[in-house]
């Protein structure tokens, strides 16, 4: 606050571990750059391979599973060029804005490095897949056809509903990304702005848990690779990009002489943003734990089953309960036990949890500013003293907490 104060979260860390940190947030970002462009390096592998001609398309076209057409195909290649090259040019930046000084991601870090994992077995399947099957006029990554399923199928005005909600759900996790960015703006106080917080995290990260359900990979590929993370990646990027921009904008600016109690009021907001909530950091470590349970099945699924490259017209009802039946019965019992009950149900009782202990801690304490909210108040020794003021009584009484009291109330209510 005088200028030579230095940052809590900073003082907090051990200056050995700076360097590592920076390098591993370094490696972090330098991860979604590789995975844009292993994507983009698969569209133009298999942009101009098999089908080529009109028989490879009239062979396609009559032993589809889903029915596409060929117009339908190249306009999924057109929009696949234009995310994937955006994305790419995108991670760049922001690999580039952040290479000197790296940050993590705002929120749920280990989650996002988990999910950036997974983003980035994707990109490398889909370059394999490109180059493996080459020949085959069943399996093009840049039209978006993985064997028994294809991507955005009647693209762009007969999309399915399941497509469009795939849609929806990409939008709404980088929207979700892009809010959660901005913890000073959240009043974490208000039980019902923590419970936003954490529908908004579970949200933003859901569907690639969710997407383990399927029971094959060109399933996966066609729903969780060519129909949420070619979208999700570059809008993240954007978010990114932006957020980047404006940390430099406020670094260039001198920052104007704040009043005394406003001065406190922002150091206590940069304690609050360093340090995650209790309940933040217990749904970051499991959702790292379920997208990681969600990349290892993905790795395995690529790695033994094998049914799902053949010509398409071979996935039918008959063929899935005679060849596949155990893993499809699988498939049924892990979207209801991993998706609904692990992911959406332990997320909520965790919420619960967390906040019943909260409100325990808050009536069992002595009365003081936050008591009672689920919070637990910060003592003013956290927070550098003004010069001048005292740490209590006077104006440090209604200070001595990092909860502030709400407008009409006093300072000990």
């Amino acid at each position: 606050l005088g200028g030579t104060a230095p940052e809590p979260h900073r003082a907090s860390v051990p200056a050995a571990m700076e360097p590592a940190s920076r390098l591993v947030w370094r490696a972090y970002w330098a991860l979604a750059a590789l995975g844009s462009l292993l994507a983009a390096l698969a569209v133009l592998v298999s942009a101009f391979g098999t089908p080529g001609n009109q028989e490879d398309w009239s062979l396609a076209l009559n032993h589809s599973a889903s029915r596409f057409t060929r117009q339908c195909r190249s306009n999924y290649l057109i929009l696949k060029c234009a995310v994937v090259s955006l994305a790419c040019v995108l991670d760049a930046l922001v690999l580039w804005l952040k290479w000197a000084e790296p940050t993590p991601p705002p929120y749920m870090p280990c989650a996002h490095v988990a999910l950036q994992i997974l983003r980035f077995i994707f990109a490398s399947a889909d370059l394999a897949l490109a180059c493996v099957f080459a020949e085959s006029p069943f399996i093009n990554p840049s039209y978006g056809m993985y064997g028994w399923s294809t991507s955005l199928g009647g693209f762009p005005g007969n999309l399915t509903f399941e497509n469009r909600v795939h849609l929806a759900l990409a939008v709404a996790a980088a929207g979700a990304y892009g809010l959660l960015g901005h913890r000073a703006a959240w009043n974490i106080e208000w039980r019902t702005a923590r419970f936003a917080r954490a529908i908004l995290m579970v949200v933003s990260v859901w569907y690639p848990v969710y997407d383990s359900k399927h029971w094959f990979p060109a399933s996966r590929l066609d729903n969780a690779w060519g129909a949420y993370f070619i979208f999700y990646a570059p809008l993240v990027a954007a978010v990114e990009v932006w957020r980047e921009i404006r940390r430099s904008r406020s670094e260039a600016v001198p920052p104007e002489e704040p009043s005394p109690r406003l001065a406190v009021k922002a150091r206590c907001l940069s304690i609050d943003c360093a340090i995650p909530a209790p309940y933040e950091q217990l749904i970051d470590w499991y959702q790292a734990l379920l997208l990681s349970i969600s990349a290892a099945f993905l790795l395995l699924q690529l790695s033994l089953v094998r049914l799902c490259w053949d010509w398409p017209d071979t996935y039918t009802k008959e063929t899935v309960f005679s060849q596949a039946a155990a893993l499809y019965r699988f498939g049924q019992v892990w979207k209801t036990v991993f998706v609904w009950v692990c992911d959406l149900g332990v997320s909520t009782a965790l919420f619960l949890l967390v906040e019943t202990l909260g409100c325990f801690r808050g009536h069992a304490s002595s009365p003081g500013p936050g008591s009672g909210s689920g919070v637990s108040p910060r003592p003013v020794r956290d927070v550098p003293a003004l010069d001048g003021e005292p740490r209590d009584g006077g104006m440090g009484a209604e200070l001595s907490y990092c909860t502030f009291p709400r407008k009409g109330t006093s300072a000990g209510s």
